[in-house]
């Protein structure tokens, strides 16, 4: 643990604040487009009326998406113009390695689920670090000299398994060869069949995505650059704590817990009918809250914030490591920019209200159908025979004392002004959004 409580303080501060700020201002927008992309009830349904919805939000999310997949998965997805010709090769070998990044180590699936992060929330973040790690690989060698077994296990990375010695394969069994002078050779040198594990560092870039609900920022930040706090909270077990090289005891000894589960990670798991949070019988699997926070304070007194990596469980916030650092890995990025601020806004934000009034729209035609369908009748008191009335048998009779006893309560027709309302708000879309039917299978170029 951290003995100076100024981290500690400072952490608590800030992620207290950006929790509030961002349950208040971003929790329910988010909800609230997870639920207009499943197409979940609007709570205004009325029962034995139409209560279809319909899903502009999934659509118009999903579309935009497949667009944008098409162009930044194209064949110059990173590239990087040489300022002079002496750095054109360094410009071609850079661009080559930001693209295998790009395309291996992000992948296909990982740049789908940013974009729709953005367009369905309007915040997608990842963190983006240099990683080291160290990876086991067994290998076997047979027939090894002594000498050569020797020059093998110089090397500090290998460690032996499984070993097994033996003399050297000759044509005959127990033959005994002499030297020119008649006297017995020694002889022959063992041989070493091995079983080896080799220690090998792995270091390279790696991209991690995190959900919007668990990226965290303070609220008067234009971007990451600036920021006071930037956060990034999860649950992770004992045992990936300990891999992260953390020590088991002040793990134990620190009062922390899982972090509950939220509503917008309920909402997100809704049609799977699963949960985030669960019980292991395993004490190393047992789930913790941890915090890997970038805080901008000046903590030499010079004058100058410098900007501090504290890594913390939740709760109470105990730090578990703490050191000033160059710059923060986290990114995040926004479909539709605001000025002067750090998030923006999403494309499920711009179409609630065209899913509202769509699903009316729709709704108020298939229940003025349904009238006119299923009309309902006049009938005089008294002059008609109820019973053959309410028998709806196709060519049946209705027996009536008087000429006109029976007549249609008319329904007005909605049809075409149904479908020109529809076409308007389709107009609405268009212009908020820009993407329209005419732009469904343009080419890149």
């Amino acid at each position: 643990m951290v003995d100076d409580d100024d981290p500690q303080r400072v952490l608590t501060e800030e992620m207290e604040a950006a929790i509030g700020w961002n349950a208040d201002t971003f929790q329910a927008k988010r909800e609230k487009a997870l639920d207009y992309y499943h197409g979940s009830p609007l709570g205004n349904e009325q029962a034995g009326r139409s209560q279809v919805v319909v899903t502009e939000v999934a659509d118009s999310v999903d579309f935009a998406l497949a667009s944008l997949l098409r162009v930044y998965t194209g064949q110059d997805s990173v590239t990087f113009s040489p300022q002079s010709a002496d750095a054109v090769q360094l410009a071609e070998q850079a661009g080559d390695y930001c693209k295998y990044v790009f395309e291996q180590q992000l992948g296909f699936q990982g740049l789908a689920d940013l974009i729709k992060d953005g367009l369905l929330y309007g915040l997608s973040a990842a963190k983006v670090s240099w990683v080291e790690r160290e990876k086991y690989e067994e290998e076997t060698h047979e027939q090894l000299s002594e000498l050569q077994l020797t020059s093998l296990l110089s090397d500090d990375t290998v460690e032996i398994l499984e070993q097994t010695v033996k003399a050297e394969v000759t044509n005959e069994v127990d033959e005994v060869e002499f030297d020119e002078m008649g006297m017995p050779l020694p002889p022959p040198p063992p041989i070493f069949d091995v079983t080896i594990s080799r220690r090998i560092k792995v270091a390279g870039i790696e991209i991690a995505h995190i959900p919007p609900e668990d990226v965290l920022i303070n609220d008067d930040a234009t971007s990451t650059d600036d920021a006071r706090l930037v956060a990034h909270r999860s649950n992770v077990t004992k045992s990936e704590l300990v891999q992260l090289g953390y020590d088991i005891d002040a793990i134990e000894e620190a009062s922390a817990s899982a972090r509950a589960e939220t509503s917008e990670q309920k909402a997100r798991l809704q049609d799977l009918k699963g949960s985030i949070n669960h019980d292991n019988a395993d004490d190393a699997q047992e789930l913790l809250e941890y915090v890997e926070a970038y805080l901008l304070y000046d903590s030499d007194e010079d004058g100058i914030a410098e900007l501090h990596k504290v890594c913390a469980l939740g709760g109470s916030y105990e730090i578990l490591h703490h050191e000033v650092v160059d710059h923060c890995p986290i990114v995040m990025g926004t479909v539709m920019t605001m000025p002067h601020r750090a998030i923006g806004r999403g494309m499920a934000e711009l179409l609630f209200d065209v899913q509202e009034i769509k699903s009316t729209i729709l709704r108020q035609h298939l229940d003025n159908l349904y009238s006119q369908n299923n009309a309902r009748t006049i009938a005089v008191e008294g002059q008609v025979n109820l019973d053959d009335l309410l028998t709806a048998t196709p060519g049946g009779v209705v027996r009536v004392r008087s000429a006109g006893a029976v007549q249609p309560l008319a329904v007005a027709p909605l049809q075409a002004s149904a479908f020109q309302l529809l076409e308007y708000v389709d107009g609405i879309k268009e212009q908020r959004t820009g993407l329209s039917k005419a732009s469904q299978g343009m080419a890149l170029d």
